[in-house]
């Protein structure tokens, strides 16, 4: 990548599905559709991805509907593993406007003593 330098997105597609911008290298999944704009083919994969995405996102919707955490009422493991996915959904493109019971949650956990954010 010396010397290289670019101001508007490139071609070039990766077999890890990274994608280049400028000097750098970014993941076209999580750049809130930019890419697609530019690279019109990637919009179908990334539809197909979000699909089953919302699917689970629903899921945790529905358990979190009737409790406050996803075992036994209380906070736990699983809350911590499913959060560091879930609170950076809408940077991947997935809009939680629909998931009140997901956003409480998410709140909730961000409550808990201990807690330290990254970012």
């Amino acid at each position: 990548m010396v010397g290289y330098k670019s101001n508007d997105w490139d071609q070039a597609q990766f077999p890890t599905g990274m994608a280049v911008k400028g000097d750098k290298w970014v993941d076209p999944l999580t750049i809130e559709g930019r890419l697609t704009k530019v690279m019109p083919e990637l919009e179908a994969q990334l539809q197909t991805k979000m699909i089953p995405g919302y699917k689970a996102l629903q899921v945790m919707e529905s358990r979190l509907s009737s409790q406050p955490f996803f075992v036994g009422g209380h906070y736990t493991i699983a809350d911590i593993g499913l959060f560091a996915y879930t609170h950076v959904a809408e940077e991947g493109c997935f809009e939680l406007a629909n998931f009140s019971a997901i956003r409480q949650w998410l709140e909730r956990v961000r409550a808990q003593p201990g807690f330290i954010g990254i970012g």
